[in-house]
């Protein structure tokens, strides 16, 4: 199930987008406005709504659905698979969305283009396992077990 053709929206979507579309949806949707005999089917899309509404609104369940989604997407259009094991290793800091930084082990790897591509543990540990280069545009889909 996609959430986002649930709700009819794109998956660029603010909040409010998602909030306005559920609410337009159950309101369509809803098994107690249907006036058809099939009670069933709308049951069924009545619950399907509601689950796109808790995957978008959950800020987890959102990130890894449109993770799954961007690797799938990625794999389709030719997407090299790299073992992190093939990036080179070091100490580093990121910033976390709260500002406060936080010691990691950042990964690194030359692109064939000679651009680099950067991650680290926290993101990867988060569910971020593709990259694309911002020069050449090759994608990446990085093999890791946290």
């Amino acid at each position: 199930m996609d959430p986002y053709k649930e709700l009819e929206i794109e998956s660029c979507s603010t909040e409010h987008e998602i909030k306005i579309a559920y609410q337009k949806a159950l309101l369509l949707h809803h098994p107690d406005k249907q006036r058809n005999e099939n009670s069933t089917s709308s049951v069924e899309k009545f619950l399907s709504i509601q689950e796109a509404w808790k995957i978008l609104t959950d800020k987890d369940k959102k990130l890894k659905y449109d993770m799954s989604v961007k690797v799938e997407d990625a794999k389709f259009h030719g997407a090299e698979t790299i073992n992190i094991n093939q990036f080179e290793k070091s100490d580093g800091e990121v910033e976390t969305e709260s500002g406060e930084s936080v010691y990691c082990i950042v990964y690194t790897k030359s692109c064939r283009c000679g651009d680099i591509f950067e991650i680290s543990s926290i993101e990867l540990d988060d569910g971020f396992n593709t990259l694309q280069c911002d020069t050449c545009c090759l994608c990446i889909v990085i093999e890791y077990i946290g």
